[in-house]
């Protein structure tokens, strides 16, 4: 039980990560677009 909870919690924070990493790269896309 134990480990399958951390497997979740890391899961978690890896999907967490790469949204951020993709929402941040949205964001510089668009301000560099509107500088175009």
């Amino acid at each position: 039980m134990g480990s399958y909870k951390k497997t979740a919690s890391v899961e978690a924070v890896s999907y967490y990560m790469s949204n951020k990493i993709m929402f941040s790269l949205l964001k510089q896309l668009l301000y560099y677009l509107s500088f175009q």
